[in-house]
């Protein structure tokens, strides 16, 4: 129940104005004293008028009939404010209000690892977001995939690969760490060995399988620490499927409606370039190549293509059954095989660096000069700034991300939790230091960069996973001692239960501001506000033996379900103790 929506339209039926024009000047009050919702368009009709504001915010109360959800009317100044109703308390306590099924699907790209090394704290973040994001979609009613894209063709690869087999080395290490540090090595022999190498990356540019299994060890266990994160996938697909499926037929559309361009001379010369000085006029090279003067396709190419089909512009791509994640869903593989699935999406996400940012804006260029302007206004880039440490940046060819893998930042999170236990629950010191690590990186605005600091991840006290956590269990803890509530007194709702419902009431309106911004921040802000408010009206009611216990009970279950469906839209599980 939204009292903003509700307020707004009955003030504007009253004075014949639009709902907009009136929510534009309507608001939650800052200081509940002076009411629960601030109206200020007295100043709009004064200006109009060229009148006194106060004189006229003194008739517009006035003309405001009652309605069931307001108690009464004040006017301070050129202000208006309203009090909610103990009846609209009463239906927050009752109501339990879902989005409506929408017929739209989203897909979700995320996170999209190179498959030679295990995910660091900074593709962590780039996980948890498209994870986050896509729970938050659903429950807003769209129908989301879950893609992950994995580089099975780069340079990057081709070292690993390289490497493996020159120097191969029995490890009982899991094997993304194992291939890991040995990308590091293999960068440092890159120049003396580089024709090595480029023979090889031509053999994975024409097909050549062997690197596609090496890849796939190493992305099952790259999933495993998806899954101890508890972040799963509907599809993953392979770049080299991406090449041998449909790029031919992308770039023929791409030719025939003259979105690119092959260079006879100059800098790109026998290149095929899509030009963009008309719209990246301050650049000094604005054209983009797509595809080599070798005939190879660069980055950008391929994932035009990609794009294309996750809007089911082009077919063909195949998948067949992977493995079954611990959520009992089935992990789909691209291959030549299998059914086409996935794609035909209305909306598309893809969680990328900031450093990406122009050429995701090529993308959409693209998509808008062969006509797809929908998709081009529906292909969002959820950019995000890096997680760095206090010092440096992560980098997988410099080893800087050794010791602070995902896999170490968890193994970390447990021991801390269990050293602060009375008994060694594992289980439960994993769900304390995962709502510890998933909370302080979903916390920050994807904008703002994360300096990673151990202590800061994985406090167990303050604005943290942890102290949400104690929110829920304190209530919960109240309702296990709950034998048969009931009211004595028919009393009025204090302020600090107002302030409580209020804030309840309003779970659907962050969630529908997360999604028009694509910022799960707005959620984990929202749920401190929450626990905070919880904690204020649990030191000042008494509930258990209180002459209106049962309504009191039904205020705890309300917090102690939003709470719940809150951390789960984080992809936080709740515990049952503490």
């Amino acid at each position: 129940m939204n009292a903003l929506e509700l307020i707004t339209s009955h003030i504007a039926d009253s004075l014949n104005m639009g709902y907009e024009e009136v929510r534009q000047v309507t608001d939650y009050t800052k200081d509940r004293q002076f009411g629960d919702v601030e109206c200020r368009i007295a100043f709009k009709i004064a200006k109009k008028l060229k009148v006194n504001p106060a004189d006229v915010a003194f008739d517009v109360a006035n003309r405001i009939p009652k309605a069931w959800f307001i108690s009464h009317v004040d006017v301070k100044g050129p202000y208006i404010n309203i009090f909610l109703s103990d009846e609209f308390y009463k239906k927050v306590v009752e109501e339990k209000s879902v989005f409506v099924k929408k017929t739209k699907v989203v897909l979700i790209e995320s996170p999209a690892v190179n498959p030679n090394k295990p995910w660091h704290i900074g593709h962590l973040r780039n996980a948890l977001l498209g994870d986050a994001m896509a729970n938050i979609l659903e429950y807003y009613g769209y129908e989301v995939q879950r893609l992950d894209y994995i580089d099975d063709l780069g340079l990057q690869i081709a070292q690993s690969y390289w490497y493996y087999k020159k120097f191969d080395g029995e490890s009982n290490e899991k094997f993304d760490h194992f291939i890991g540090k040995q990308y590091v090595e293999a960068a440092k022999l890159y120049e003396q060995y580089e024709q090595e190498v480029r023979e090889i990356l031509k053999k994975m540019e024409e097909g050549f399988e062997d690197v596609k299994s090496f890849a796939k060890k190493v992305v099952l266990a790259q999933y495993k620490t998806s899954f101890d994160f508890l972040i799963f996938k509907d599809a993953l697909v392979f770049e080299s499927d991406i090449v041998k499926s449909i790029f031919k037929a992308g770039i023929e559309m791409l030719k025939e409606k003259e979105a690119i361009v092959y260079e006879e001379g100059g800098k790109n010369k026998g290149c095929w370039v899509v030009k963009l000085g008309d719209v990246f006029k301050d650049m000094k090279e604005p054209d983009k190549v797509l595809i080599r003067s070798d005939g190879t396709a660069t980055y950008t190419g391929k994932d035009v293509i990609f794009q294309l089909w996750k809007f089911g512009k082009i077919k063909g791509i195949r998948f067949e059954p992977f493995m079954e994640e611990k959520d009992g869903r089935t992990l789909y593989i691209s291959s030549l095989r299998g059914k086409e699935m996935f794609g035909n999406a209305d909306v598309v996400i893809n969680v990328i660096g900031n450093e990406q940012t122009y050429p995701q804006r090529v993308i959409k260029e693209i998509l808008k000069k062969i006509g797809y302007l929908e998709e081009a206004k529906n292909s969002i880039h959820l950019a995000y700034a890096r997680v760095r440490l206090k010092d440096a940046s992560f980098s997988g060819r410099k080893g800087t991300w050794i010791g602070y893998t995902a896999d170490e930042l968890l193994q970390e999170g447990i021991k801390r939790v269990l050293s602060k236990m009375e008994n060694e629950d594992v289980e439960l010191a994993k769900k304390i230091a995962l709502a510890a690590i998933k909370f302080s990186i979903l916390r920050i605005s994807p904008s703002k960069e994360v300096v990673f600091d151990w202590d800061k991840a994985l406090a167990i006290e303050g604005d943290s996973g942890p102290y949400l956590l104690y929110s829920y269990v304190r209530a919960n803890s109240i309702l296990r001692k709950v034998v048969n509530p009931k009211d004595e007194e028919d009393t009025p709702f204090s302020q600090v239960e107002k302030e409580l419902l209020l804030l309840i009431s309003r779970f659907n309106e962050f969630v529908e501001k997360s999604v028009n911004s694509f910022d799960p921040s707005i959620i984990a802000d929202y749920l401190l506000d929450l626990a905070k408010s919880f904690h204020s009206f649990y030191s000042k009611e008494r509930v258990i033996g209180s002459v209106d216990e049962a309504k009191k009970v039904s205020i705890v279950k309300r917090f102690v379900e939003t709470m719940e469906k809150g951390l789960s839209l984080l992809g936080i599980e709740v515990v049952d103790r503490m």
